[in-house]
C-alpha cells in the first residue's frame, strides 16, 4: 500500500486514543507524505506540555513509521530535542553534537518549540499538541511559535489533487467527481493537454480497472478525451461502472516535478486500453501518449507484457501510426 492508503488504514484501526492524539498522529503522517513528494528527509518534532498526549503520539507515530518503513526502523526512535545556546551558531553546534552522540533520528519530541528556537527556520517539521487541537508547520527562528501549514492529506481530497499545479484552475476548495469531469472536459475543449498527477503519496495501479479508485479512472478518461480531441474522434467513455465494464488500462507514467508546489508526483502521460467485448475476444482499443513523451519506447516495452497476458489479440481500427508500429515489431 502507498502511504496515503496506509495512513487511512492505520488511523481507522486506532483504538483507545483521544481525538487530539489521533489528530496529532495524522499530522505527523502528513509530514511524512510531504517528505515523500518533496523528496527530502526533514525531521519531525512533536511538541506538547501534556506528557501523556505527547508520548502517545510519539509511540503511535513510531509504530506507523515501522510499518511504512520496515528497513529504516531505527531512524524513527523518538529523541528529545532540547538545544541550549543563545545564537544560531551555538544552536547549530549543539545540534551537530546531539546528532553525533545520538545518531540522525527523523523523530524528536520537546515540550515547546522554544527548546530549539535558535535553529534556522524550516529545519524541522513541528507538530504542536495543544489542549484541544493540534497543528503542524515548520520551526521558526527566534520564536516559540511555528510557521503553520494548513495542508492536510485527507482521503476526500484525492480528486482535488488531480488539479494540483494547474494554474488555470482554482483547486483551493474540494473538487467533486462531477466537477472534475467538467474541468477535464473544459481542458480538452480549449486544447490544453497535460500529464495528470497522482495525489500526493499515491501511485497509479499497474493495471487500472473497474475496481480501481475513482481518481484513477477520472485521469484515464481525461487522457482518452485528449486523444479524441487530437485525433478528431468521437468520444463516449466515462468513469462509471458501465463505462469500465471489460476495460483494463495499462498506464504510462513518469515522475514529474510540480513547480508550483515543489513536489515530485507520479503523472499519467499515456495509456493503453484493452477491452473484453464479452464474447471471449480481447482487443487493443486505444493507445495514446502525451506528445512530449512519445518516441521513448513506452509501447515497445509494454508490448511483450500484453502478448504474454492476452496472446494474439486484435488491434481495433489501427491508424497509420499504429500500423507503422505493428510493422516495426513484425506484427
Amino acid at each position: 500500500m502507498d502511504i496515503r492508503a496506509t495512513k487511512t488504514a492505520f488511523l481507522n484501526e486506532l483504538a483507545d486514543v483521544t481525538p487530539l492524539q489521533k489528530q496529532g498522529v495524522s499530522l505527523v503522517i502528513d509530514c511524512l507524505i510531504e517528505n515523500e513528494v518533496k523528496n527530502n528527509d526533514t525531521p519531525i518534532v512533536i511538541t506538547g506540555y501534556n506528557d501523556f498526549d505527547r508520548k502517545s503520539v510519539c509511540r503511535l507515530s513510531q509504530e506507523f513509521c515501522q510499518l511504512m518503513y520496515p528497513k529504516a526502523q531505527s531512524r524513527f526512535e523518538s529523541e528529545i530535542l532540547s538545544l541550549g545556546g543563545d545564537s544560531v551558531e551555538n544552536a547549530c553546534i549543539n545540534l551537530i553534537k546531539h546528532m553525533r552522540s545520538r545518531g540522525t533520528s527523523l523523530l524528536y519530541w520537546a515540550d515547546n518549540p522554544s527548546w530549539f528556537k535558535h535553529l534556522p527556520s524550516g529545519l524541522f517539521h513541528v507538530v504542536c499538541l495543544e489542549r484541544k487541537t493540534a497543528h503542524r508547520g515548520y520551526n521558526k527562528l527566534s520564536s516559540s511559535t511555528i510557521n503553520v501549514t494548513q495542508k492536510e492529506y485527507k482521503a476526500d481530497q484525492l480528486v482535488t489533487e488531480l488539479f494540483d499545479g494547474a494554474k488555470h484552475i482554482n483547486a483551493q476548495y474540494e473538487v467533486s467527481a462531477q466537477k472534475a469531469h467538467e474541468l477535464f472536459y473544459d481542458e480538452a475543449q480549449s486544447g490544453l493537454i497535460r500529464p495528470v498527477p497522482a495525489p500526493a503519496g499515491k501511485k497509479y495501479d499497474d493495471e487500472i480497472t473497474i475496481r480501481s479508485a475513482l481518481w484513477q479512472k477520472l485521469a484515464c478518461v481525461a487522457l482518452r478525451r485528449y486523444q479524441g480531441k487530437e485525433c478528431n474522434q468521437g468520444f463516449g467513455w466515462d468513469e462509471s461502472d458501465e463505462g469500465w465494464a471489460g476495460i483494463t488500462v495499462f498506464p504510462i507514467v513518469e515522475n514529474l516535478g510540480i513547480d508550483a508546489l515543489g513536489e515530485i508526483r507520479q503523472c499519467l502521460v499515456g495509456q493503453v486500453s484493452m477491452e473484453d467485448d464479452g464474447s471471449g475476444d480481447i482487443f487493443l482499443a486505444t493507445v495514446w501518449i502525451h506528445p512530449f513523451y512519445r518516441r521513448k519506447g513506452y509501447l515497445t516495452d509494454l508490448w511483450p507484457k500484453l502478448k504474454a497476458r492476452y496472446g494474439d489479440f486484435k488491434v481495433s481500427q489501427p491508424n497509420s501510426n499504429m500500423q507503422a508500429f505493428l510493422k516495426t515489431i513484425g506484427e
